[in-house]
């Protein structure tokens, strides 16, 4: 596996038949680590921090001599997710059926899941980061899309919040954008006044 969500993972080693020790380490100079009797697996537990996690192993024969060569191996340990900003394009102006909304939802992370919620009324707009639907660069971290209103729905002063959940299943605190939606939906003009039999056009009662 490349990622891991967890501090504790399973080494599985493999060595000459001769091999009675065995030594683990996340520090190349193996400071503060000591001979053990050799195992074929061992569980272990990550220093905490995400990112790379390396892991050295040397091995010793049963004459006491030690395997010259290191083995090493490596893995991404991510236990959290999390967005660092969320937009939309709106600038507080009405938007409605047919009309497009830009989001844009940061983080550090690629092949996630970002979706954006415009309060009650809209929910799960799925955002990009592919290059397609209004996403501008493929593949950096910043998910987008450009959301056109197809249905009548009213939004008053909803909050517009991100959720983000990265390729290993971490789910990011979801974060409001910067600028509130003051109403998405479908603007009605008012119905038009019936003119009575004989009224002037204005609708004004003649002198």
């Amino acid at each position: 596996a490349k990622y891991t969500d967890s501090l504790s993972v399973v080494l599985t080693f493999v060595a000459p038949s001769n091999v009675s020790l065995i030594k683990i380490c996340e520090d190349s100079f193996f400071r503060n680590a000591a001979w053990e009797p050799f195992i074929e697996s061992k569980e272990w537990r990550f220093d905490i921090g995400d990112g790379t996690k390396k892991v050295y192993v040397k091995f010793q024969d049963e004459s006491g001599k030690e395997i010259s060569t290191t083995a090493t191996d490596s893995i991404i340990l991510d236990t959290k997710a999390f967005i660092s900003l969320v937009t939309e394009n709106t600038g507080g102006e009405v938007k409605t059926i047919g009309d497009p909304i830009h989001f844009t939802i940061a983080s550090n992370e690629i092949n996630g899941i970002a979706t954006i919620n415009i309060g009650e009324a809209i929910k799960g707009i799925t955002l990009y980061d592919d290059g397609t639907s209004g996403d501008v660069t493929p593949y950096d971290g910043c998910y987008e899309a450009d959301y056109i209103i197809t249905k009548d729905v009213t939004a008053i002063n909803s909050l517009v919040f991100g959720n983000f959940i990265d390729h290993v299943g971490n789910v990011a605190p979801p974060v409001a954008a910067a600028r509130a939606a003051p109403r998405a939906g479908c603007r009605r003009e008012p119905p038009p006044v019936p003119e009575r039999p004989g009224a002037p056009a204005s609708g004004r009662r003649s002198r």
